[in-house]
């Protein structure tokens, strides 16, 4: 098993390539990005959700070539649900833009990322070993990290969860995790 933290250090170690974070779950995912972001602080992210029409497809994807995406900020590719056909042969031909520094991290639902794969298999070699679950992730975290951590998730965050499938979790619900993961004050 993994943790987010361990993913946030490859990250920051690699500075480059392309990680895939598959999820079932939404309140596994937000736990993992809220856990990535504490981790990560020195990394910018840049959280976009996958268009799935053709022509804001081909739009993207210029964007990735032509280093509209500042080439400092981690990319965070959240790929909507059921649209690996349309999805998977366009990000599978920006392989290379998705792995320029600092690299690009892929959020692809469990029950889709066989499909994914399929339909983008140049992307997934590019993929490698870098393939982590927020569903089996432990919800462990460094002291530092702990510290870091934040209840919510910035907006443009929620904007891109907005776009995949699930409910997410509570502010209580939250803070009843970061409760578990702090340690008290005694």
């Amino acid at each position: 098993m993994s943790s987010a933290e361990e993913l946030a250090m490859s990250l920051q170690f690699e500075l480059r390539g392309i990680h895939a974070l598959i999820w079932d779950d939404q309140y596994d995912l937000v736990r993992a990005l809220l856990i990535l972001r504490a981790a990560a602080s020195d990394l910018q992210l840049r959280p976009m959700l996958v268009p799935t029409t053709e022509k804001e497809l081909a739009v993207f994807c210029n964007m990735l070539y032509d280093s509209q995406i500042d080439n400092d900020v981690l990319r965070v590719l959240f790929v909507p649900q059921a649209a690996n056909a349309i999805v998977g042969p366009w990000l599978n031909g920006a392989r290379r833009p998705l792995s320029r520094p600092p690299g690009t991290l892929l959020l692809v639902r469990d029950a889709d990322f066989k499909s994914f794969q399929e339909y983008a298999p140049d992307l997934a070699s590019f993929v490698g070993p870098r393939i982590y679950d927020s569903a089996s992730m432990l919800s462990i975290a460094s002291p530092t990290t702990t510290q870091r951590l934040e209840a919510t998730l910035p907006d443009d965050f929620m904007v891109a969860l907005r776009g995949v499938p699930g409910s997410r979790p509570t502010r209580p619900e939250i803070d009843s995790w970061l409760a578990t993961l702090r340690p008290s004050a005694s």
